[in-house]
């Protein structure tokens, strides 16, 4: 609907005279209905942001979308509405309040166009974004309304096919996501390979002829190779439809000194009025005739440059001069137990020929791939060098060597020291060990029991025996010596520590469980003792509390104060008279339910977790699990028994993919510190707000130190650069991607 504001200002007034429309002292009118949209020209399945302009203070809101979903919506801010069908539609919104109401009608509004055959392509959980402003410059046919821009892959058959596309109405900055390969789907390649090639193509509506684009990339953003990445950021400056190509060659491309190759430049595309322009590196030809001819003195470089009087492009080729060459390779260190690998490499050659400056032995002494074994005076000098030597082709006369040097290394030796019988009279007691090794780069010493080295990589340490060792009376504790690099051998060599010890008695490490849970004390341990008894400073009972490992069930005061202290008493064995005492805490947890759709998603929680092991955290959910990974692609595929997640972390957010609709809950409590720190690039970050928080409300503060926050698996993206804001809300339990210029910190409220 179309309105000319000072007519129907004055309408308005003349009506409100003649015909008693109230106008009050306070302000209160009818209102006036007013709405734009962020896009009216979208493809199939592509989504539409709607803002209400209204005046006069509306109180109601009923907007109807033709051939969108949600076709309704009553409220001032609409959803994002999805339109999967193509066609021209109708936008309505109906405002009123207690005065009245009024209607807006913009007819054939939005534009939903279908892609042309052949460019429908798969979402997957991997994409790179390709803004395309609407600044873009054009060398030949610009693109119209209703034209289309995409990028295209080879699938696993070789055929091309499209990885993402979007269409182009002139006005609005757009963004073509590229989207990757589906590493779930094994045989089927369903979009990039990582570091594969965009290939461009525009399809010209009004004639229906579709043809391949080249672009040029700002360089400002990261990724300007023209490559796909996942994650990855790019913009295109230039779209060109016909590009000026130049192809050099040479006749003949390797020649002996002295003699003379022809260059030949070939162009096409552009103008097609050429100026020519050859150099060389190393520096010393050059040329503006289109096919000179050349006497190099050495391998060289020809560069050619054609300028059409709009463009200037360049190409090269390589003259190479036929000489002999050897290098035998870097210099190697090796075992006195290992054999030298040789992998030397030569050119234009008759023959070739290994030697060594000591008694070592060769295998393949006449080829480039050849193994030398030290002998005992290279061993005992600790080097050895060996030489190639290349044997030239006539007419060449002159031979080319070269040579490496080998290091010999020794192989480490260990002694623990004899065994030691120790008393151990009070809690924490050390004890002095006497231990030696030979040749070595590195020492370790290791306990079989659960005591402690006050340095673990020294000869003579001292050892605090653990519970554990005294519990047994007795460990075993290993010296080892590892050998200098590249030698792997490590010697080891073990004494026997035996002590005399006192009662001791262990209720377990402090615990978490969720409430309406039984607790078995599993990890209490006592040593010579007589009697055991568990005592609850709370309500709960025990099932049988003269056990060392009974069964605890919380009571009501227990829940109600948040934890309870659990202590084990062990009375002492004859002639022992003092008894030991164990406390542990038992803490009780809040709960998160997560919803995880089917298919590709990001999840996070605002609980630390009581058990964060990622198995037991997902068990309840693992046979509906694809595949599961975090920002370092450390993956958790229980399927596979591939497991590199290991625990849960609140700070990050995780990539999942689930074969059907599922629900989990997360066991733990509130995170107490809602800061992130993000460092430059890209950022999985978790929502540590229990409820949904506006991206605005995040960001927005950060300016331009935030490139981009988009979706995990999904196209929604808030995107400043660029005017591109789908994405308006951070939502509970879910992940998002982050891209920042700088390390910065958010807060969650």
């Amino acid at each position: 609907m179309k309105r000319s504001t000072p007519f129907i200002a004055v309408i308005f007034l003349v009506l409100s005279h003649f015909l008693a429309i109230e106008t009050y002292a306070d302000g209160r009118a009818v209102p006036v209905a007013g709405f734009q949209a962020d896009l009216t020209m979208i493809p199939v399945g592509g989504s539409i942001n709607f803002t209400d302009t209204s005046t006069g203070a509306p109180t109601v809101w009923e907007w109807i979308f033709e051939g969108g979903t949600p076709s309704s919506f009553y409220g001032q801010l609409p959803p994002a509405i999805d339109y999967d069908t193509a066609g021209i539609y109708d936008v309505k919104l109906i405002v009123s309040n207690e005065e009245g109401s009024d209607t807006l009608l913009k007819t054939a509004y939005i534009n939903v166009v279908a892609y042309p055959d052949g460019w429908d392509y798969v979402q997957t959980g991997t994409s790179h974004l390709i803004s395309i402003p609407q600044t873009v410059s054009f060398y030949n046919r610009p693109l119209g309304y209703g034209d289309f821009i995409g990028v295209f892959y080879l699938d696993e058959n070789g055929d091309e096919k499209c990885g993402g596309a979007n269409v182009w109405d002139t006005t609005n900055n757009i963004a073509v996501v590229a989207f990757g390969d589906d590493a779930t789907t094994p045989g089927i390649k369903e979009g990039f390979a990582e570091g594969e090639p965009f290939v461009w193509k525009v399809f010209f509506s009004d004639s229906v002829v579709e043809k391949q684009a080249f672009v040029l990339y700002n360089e400002v953003l990261p990724n300007h190779d023209g490559k796909f990445y996942d994650n990855g950021l790019s913009a295109v400056t230039s779209i060109d439809t016909d590009p000026l190509l130049v192809n050099a060659s040479a006749n003949p491309e390797g020649i002996c000194l002295g003699d003379t190759v022809q260059l030949d430049a070939e162009a096409s595309g552009g103008t097609g009025t050429y100026s020519y322009s050859w150099s060389s590196s190393p520096a010393g030809f050059t040329s503006e005739l289109r096919n000179p001819q050349a006497s190099p003195s050495q391998s060289t470089t020809y560069y050619i440059s054609v300028d059409d009087g709009n463009r200037v492009v360049t190409d090269s080729v390589f003259v190479e001069i036929i000489s002999p060459s050897a290098n035998a390779g870097d210099n190697q260190t090796v075992c006195e137990t290992d054999t030298v690998s040789l992998s030397g490499t030569a050119t234009h050659y008759l023959a070739v020929l290994w030697s060594s400056s000591g008694d070592g032995t060769f295998t393949g002494q006449n080829q480039l791939e050849a193994t030398y074994t030290p002998g005992a005076s290279d061993i005992a000098s600790g080097s050895a060098e060996l030489t190639l030597t290349a044997a030239p082709i006539a007419p060449c006369t002159v031979a080319a060597i070269s040579s490496l040097a080998v290091t010999v290394v020794l192989t480490a030796s260990a002694d623990a020291g004899e065994n030691m019988t120790v008393c151990y009279a009070e809690p924490g007691a050390g004890f002095l060990l006497n231990g030696s090794v030979e040749n070595a780069s590195d020492i370790l010493w290791e306990t079989a029991g659960d005591g402690i080295f006050n340095y673990t990589n020294i000869e003579t340490p001292e050892y605090t025996p653990g519970a554990g060792d005294l519990a047994a009376g007795e460990v075993a504790l290993t010296l080892t010596a590892q050998s200098v690099a590249p030698c792997t051998y490590a010697a080891a060599d073990q004494m026997l520590l035996s002590f005399v010890f006192l009662p001791e008695v262990f209720a377990g490490d402090n615990d978490t469980v969720c409430k309406n849970t039984v607790y078995p004390l599993v990890n209490a341990t006592a040593q010579h003792y007589s009697t055991l008894s568990w005592e609850s400073a709370g309500d709960g009972t025990f099932d049988d509390p003269a056990a060392l490992n009974p069964v605890y069930t919380p009571g009501t005061a227990d829940y109600e104060n948040g934890s309870v202290e659990l202590c084990l008493t062990a009375q002492p064995v004859d002639p022992c008279t003092t008894a030991a005492t164990g406390c542990m805490l038992l803490s009780f947890f809040s709960e998160h339910q997560l919803v995880i759709p089917a298919g590709w998603s990001g999840i996070s929680s605002y609980l630390e977790p009581v058990d964060a092991d990622i198995e037991v955290l997902m068990a309840p959910v693992a046979d509906d699990m694809v595949l599961m990974y975090d920002q370092q692609d450390q993956v958790y595929n229980p399927a596979g028994g591939v497991n590199e997640i290991g625990d849960w972390k609140t700070s990050g957010g995780y990539y999942i993919k689930m074969e059907n609709d599922v629900v989990l809950n997360i066991c733990g409590t509130p995170v107490e510190n809602k800061t992130l720190n993000l460092q430059p690039g890209w950022n999985a970050i978790p929502v540590l707000s229990q409820s949904d928080v506006a991206v605005d409300d995040i960001f927005a503060s950060l300016g331009d130190k935030v490139v981009i926050v988009r979706e995990i698996a999904g196209t929604l993206m808030w995107y400043p650069a660029f005017d591109i804001s789908t994405l308006e809300t951070l939502h509970a339990g879910k992940a998002y991607l982050v891209k920042v210029t700088e390390a910065v910190t958010v807060t969650f409220p």
